[in-house]
């Protein structure tokens, strides 16, 4: 059937731009082309249409309706490329995500929601809920304050926090199973005077900082441990060599636990530069009067939020003392592995140059390897000078090599 309407479309297509080719009378122009809309043909519920402007003579749009409030104006080929991204997107919207939903009880209940379903119920825009979608691996840390709900996507924590009720996304993962029994019970005690959504919020944000903490507890004695190795005086050339291939994966995750700190340190500051989104976020506050709190009235969630961020902001400062410190003993190991390979290299230049003197005595002797009378051959001490004086020649061109290199400060 695509086919058929193809083939359609493109003959009612070809005939308008044949039309409009034509240079009619105005008068007649404006009868037969003014706002001139046609419906051309329906197949498989989708309506398109053809539409022919005065201004573009030679322009011709084609609109498609396909009564679902999807519609799309091109050629044939874009409004083909436009329905396949519009089917493929809905085939993503209808799979459904796994969550575990957590009341104000701490009763805990698995379930699967769809997310059109999802942001329908809380009048959230589509896009809000990409966050909480564990198939978006690459989402940045981010506080989404709506009347609803406060979207939440922070480290390994991906939740939809209401007045009522937190729905935890991305369950099987180990991290988020750690979670649970410490979020039940910061929901269940009933000793701190938070409403439930706060609760949900600091449970949270306590999880991920413990979190990033035991990391950092874990990675920067490691990379300490090799930068003391390095930075010994007596470390021989194979005993960098093995620090420098530990060293490499150790910063490689340093960096990318800098990143971490940043985006987190990034999340929490958002929330505490908006007052609008911190007064959003007292959903009890606005379920029991039906309506949220001043702008300025959010001291509660300031401080907690300022409470993590002065954690997150201790632990970036420390990470990026440790890579400081990586940097600086990288320079410095560079520097002794310069300072070798310059002593390697002078070694080889006086090597060089002992062997420079000493083929310059052998070309005397192989001088007198000859076939040829030099009336020395009868003198019973003629080998001995003509070798002493090689020797000392080759030793005499050595040593004012030397001298001239050591005049012309070539290692110095």
């Amino acid at each position: 059937m695509s086919c058929l309407w193809k083939t359609t479309l493109q003959g009612f297509v070809s005939a308008s731009f044949l039309c409009t080719r034509f240079n009619p009378n105005k008068l007649v122009y404006s009868k037969l082309y003014q706002n001139f809309r046609r419906q051309l043909s329906c197949f498989d519920n989708v309506q398109f249409y053809m539409t022919v402007s005065t201004k573009r003579k030679s322009f011709c749009s084609v609109v498609r309706g396909d009564g679902r409030g999807n519609s799309f104006s091109g050629t044939i080929e874009e409004i083909t490329i436009q329905r396949e991204r519009i089917i493929r997107n809905e085939a993503i919207a209808a799979v459904p995500l796994v969550c575990i939903e957590i009341d104000v009880h701490g009763n805990i209940a698995s379930k699967q929601v769809q997310k059109t379903e999802l942001a329908s119920f809380l009048k959230l825009n589509f896009r809000d809920l990409r966050v909480v979608d564990p198939s978006f691996r690459n989402e940045s840390p981010v506080f989404l304050a709506r009347k609803n709900a406060v979207i939440v996507h922070f480290e390994h924590i991906r939740a939809v926090i209401q007045a009522t009720s937190l729905l935890l996304f991305d369950p099987p993962n180990p991290s988020v199973q750690n979670f649970i029994p410490s979020l039940r019970s910061r929901i269940r005690d009933r000793s701190h005077p938070l409403p439930f959504e706060f609760r949900s919020l600091e449970a949270i944000l306590i999880d991920v900082c413990t979190s990033l903490g035991r990391q950092l507890r874990t990675l920067v004695p490691a990379v300490e441990n090799v930068l003391d190795t390095l930075s010994s005086n007596d470390t021989g050339a194979d005993t960098v060599r093995l620090c420098l291939d530990r060293l490499l994966p150790l910063q490689n995750s340093l960096n990318e636990f800098e990143v971490k700190i940043r985006e987190a340190h990034t999340a929490l500051n958002d929330v505490l530069r908006s007052d609008e989104d911190m007064s959003e976020m007292y959903l009890t506050t606005k379920l029991e009067t039906g309506h949220r709190r001043r702008v300025d009235q959010h001291e509660e969630v300031e401080m907690m939020f300022e409470t993590y961020l002065k954690q997150i902001d201790s632990m970036r400062n420390e990470v990026a003392s440790t890579i400081q410190t990586v940097r600086v003993t990288e320079n410095i190991t560079q520097i002794r592995l310069d300072a070798m390979r310059n002593r390697i290299l002078r070694l080889e230049v006086y090597l060089n140059l002992g062997m420079l003197s000493l083929s310059t005595g052998a070309f005397c002797s192989g001088l007198f390897g000859m076939n040829l009378t030099s009336h020395m051959e009868d003198h019973p001490y003629a080998f001995y000078l003509v070798s002493a004086s090689l020797l000392g020649f080759s030793a005499f061109a050595f040593f004012i090599s030397i001298a001239w290199i050591r005049l012309k400060r070539i290692f110095q």
